[in-house]
């Protein structure tokens, strides 16, 4: 009787064993099939699988670089959104808007006695700041070039702090907004890059996968894995480089005393300077010990040493943007003739996977040395004492005037 027993039992466990692998097996094999199906579901037509490539225009002129459909492509999920739900609008702000908004709310200002106030009409004699003649922006560039007017006022207010630490406080606010700036402005072209790059990556799996759906010559397995692991690969770039965004943003607002959100989303409005920024090595070691001339001697040292390592990144980095320009354009021209090729047969889905990831490295490549180079412009300015007259702010004793403290959220007219 307990043989019996235990027969029976035996014999149903297998049976729910036996029941239990056929439904694990049918589920396993559901899910295999559904991304499939998905991905037939979503073909394109013909005219949606040309190669898309990188835009090279401006922040403020292109659109939103992260272009996904609702329902997302491909038969998967589309990547994060530029323009996510709680954002109502892009703030296309300028550098001197953004130094502007970050002095008046800044709290180094008020607790150095310092008041914001609107410059009057520019003078004959007001042409350039004292001390500024020599000042030097990008030859070739004219948007480049500031400092040829006084745009702001910083009056001093208490008299319990000192002038230079005043001018200190001040200048080390401006150049902190300046880096923050442009440091956003790269993360934007990161995600344009990224962005041109997944959208590459998916055209070309969607060509590989009729072909292996089909079981045509080009669509074996391993290359419809290999190009589906591409798109992947871009897809979580671009979701790391809206967040690196979002936090390059968050930074900015912080410098420029806003809150962490309000609705809009900080797009920078400014291009940063391409033309090469050369000085003469005696004028600016002269100027620089002018600008400082309560230095002991023993600091007028350091001043130097950091003025010479100053001057030394500029042309490094200027050069090393004139080379990453080069290596993205001969980029570019690698992936049109790779897909040309490709499609004729003459060239294999490696050559074309490794020539679209080229492509968005040498496109990011570009744009960090760019904002290097402006980066070291600010870098110099800042060491020979310069920095205040390059953005146009003259610092003053006492309140000028009736004029009122700027408001940053008024209105403003364009600078002539």
């Amino acid at each position: 009787m307990n043989h019996k027993y235990a027969y029976e039992r035996s014999r149903r466990g297998r049976a729910s064993l036996t029941q239990a692998a056929l439904c694990l097996g049918a589920a396993l094999a559901i899910a295999a099939l559904a991304p499939l199906a998905m991905l037939r579901a979503a073909e394109p037509e013909s005219a949606k699988t040309e190669a898309t490539k990188p835009k090279n225009d401006s922040p403020a002129a292109d659109s939103p670089p992260a272009k996904q459909q609702a329902k997302g492509e491909g038969g998967v999920e589309a990547p994060l959104e530029q323009n996510q739900p709680d954002v109502k609008e892009l703030w296309n702000l300028t550098l001197e808007a953004a130094v502007q908004t970050g002095l008046a709310n800044s709290k180094v200002l008020r607790n150095v006695g310092g008041l914001l106030l609107k410059p009057d009409a520019p003078k004959p004699d007001q042409k350039k700041v004292a001390a500024t003649d020599d000042a030097e922006g990008p030859r070739e560039d004219s948007k480049s070039v500031r400092g040829e007017k006084v745009r702001l006022i910083l009056a001093q207010t208490m008299a319990s702090v000192a002038p230079a630490d005043f001018k200190a406080a001040i200048r080390n606010t401006v150049s902190d907004i300046e880096r923050a700036y442009w440091e956003l402005y790269f993360n934007y072209r990161t995600l344009n890059a990224e962005q041109a790059g997944c959208d590459s990556a998916l055209q070309t799996w969607r060509k590989v996968h009729t072909l292996f759906e089909s079981g045509a010559k080009g669509g074996e397995a391993e290359r419809e894995a290999q190009s589906r692991e591409q798109y992947f690969l871009f897809r979580a770039r671009v979701e790391n480089a809206l967040a690196s965004l979002n936090t390059a943003e968050g930074q900015l607002r912080y410098m420029l005393g806003l809150g962490a959100a309000d609705g809009r989303r900080i797009k920078p409005a400014d291009e940063p300077a391409t033309a090469e920024v050369r000085f003469d090595w005696v004028d600016i070691r002269t100027q620089a010990l002018n600008r400082n001339a309560d230095l002991p001697p023993e600091q007028e040292l350091e001043l130097l040493r950091a003025l010479a390592g100053a001057v030394r990144d500029l042309d490094r980095n200027y050069q090393v943007s004139r080379t990453t320009f080069n290596r993205r354009v001969a980029a570019a021209k690698q992936v049109e003739a790779v897909t040309a090729t490709y499609e004729s047969g003459a060239a294999t889905l490696d050559m074309l996977l490794d020539a679209q990831r080229r492509l968005s490295e040498a496109e990011i490549s570009y744009h960090r040395a760019l904002v290097d180079y402006n980066l070291s412009i600010v870098q110099f300015h800042y060491r020979r004492g310069s920095l205040l007259e390059y953005n146009g702010i003259l610092l003053a004793e006492g309140v000028q005037g009736d004029q009122p403290p700027i408001d940053p959220f008024a209105p403003r007219k364009p600078v002539d």
